[in-house]
């Protein structure tokens, strides 16, 4: 690969994450044996020790999305992921409090647990 299609390949897999979207950030990424799902930037707090306020992601994932992704969205990068290896569990995160979309974790778990009822969640 010439240094040009490099640069073009690597640039675009920061621009669309890993997963292909268009999100800025990854919303679908691992660490170990755990399955992470990254749905939202926002947070209500401004902890001083927080690692968003000194990285942009974390092992190598960018997280911080340049908009929160919907339920299906989240799902349809799932359904890229899940069946890749065996998962200890899927983790509810985000690059702030993922509980402000509380929402969209239900839509999601509902999901996860009628096609996958064996994963934690």
């Amino acid at each position: 690969m010439d240094c040009v299609t490099y640069f073009w390949t690597i640039s675009l897999f920061f621009i669309l994450g890993q997963d292909g979207s268009s999100m800025g950030g990854e919303i679908v990424y691992w660490l170990g044996d755990s399955l992470y799902l990254n749905i939202t930037n926002r947070c209500t707090n401004k902890c001083y020790f927080c690692f968003r306020r000194y990285w942009d992601g974390i092992a190598g994932f960018k997280l911080k999305l340049a908009q929160e992704p919907s339920a299906e969205q989240i799902i349809e990068c799932l359904e890229r992921h899940i069946l890749r290896r065996k998962w200890k569990e899927v983790v509810f995160c985000g690059f702030g409090e993922p509980t402000i979309r509380l929402d969209c974790i239900l839509e999601v778990t509902r999901w996860i647990k009628r096609h996958y009822p064996f994963f934690k969640s």
